[in-house]
């Protein structure tokens, strides 16, 4: 017979549970350690990356401001302009949106340069069926790079691509950006927008 009495099954099973809780609990401190190690490096690394853009946000505001305006702007801006106007033409082939000659307040002809402030406020487009309408205001429709396209690539728009007519506005986010234009109004009267009536931002621009 053995010098020492054998365990009971109930102490054994406890004993091994309290093994098993110690080991989780070991292997949860781990965990937590790694990930707040790991938080502390991502928040290191998150600083430093935020400092340094802001930094070289700083310095190319700095640098931005010394340089000669060309038309109003810094000229790096307004090659940047051109650019991307350029781009745009490459892909779409259209006219520029203030070709069209705006309604004015007086009733007489318009002239964008000379009397800007007898032009009517905003241009309303809307699909054929009225089923999506966007607003635009005057400043963003006679920019250069405000578009109306009917080709794409060389190509007359094909319907999913917004034959007949779309709009092109590097300046607005895409939801400006309507295409199967059929309807195009000059108002004095903020028109109405399909995503500002859902809660978006009216010029939704950049």
């Amino acid at each position: 017979m053995s010098e020492y009495p054998e365990k009971p099954a109930d102490l054994v099973e406890s004993a091994e549970e309290s093994l098993v809780e110690e080991k989780k609990s070991v292997e949860a401190g781990v965990v937590e350690l790694d990930v707040e190690r790991e938080m502390r490096r991502l928040s290191r690394r998150s600083f430093l990356s935020g400092a340094a853009a802001a930094t070289a946000g700083v310095g190319g505001w700095r640098w931005l401001a010394t340089r000669r305006e060309d038309d109003g702007i810094a000229w790096p801006l307004r090659r940047a302009h051109e650019i991307n106007e350029q781009l745009a033409r490459d892909y779409f082939r259209g006219t520029r949106l203030n070709a069209y000659r705006p309604a004015t307040r007086s009733g007489r002809p318009s002239d964008p340069r000379r009397e800007p402030e007898d032009l009517v406020g905003y241009v309303s487009l809307e699909t054929e069926d009225g089923g999506y309408y966007v607003g635009l205001d005057m400043e963003s429709a006679l920019h250069p790079q405000t578009l109306l396209c009917y080709e794409m690539n060389g190509k007359p728009l094909t319907a999913p691509h917004g034959a007949p007519l779309r709009l092109a506005i590097p300046v607005k986010y895409g939801i400006k950006n309507i295409k199967r234009i059929g309807t195009i109004r000059f108002t004095d009267r903020r028109p109405p927008d399909y995503w500002a009536e859902r809660g978006y931002d009216w010029y939704a621009g950049h």
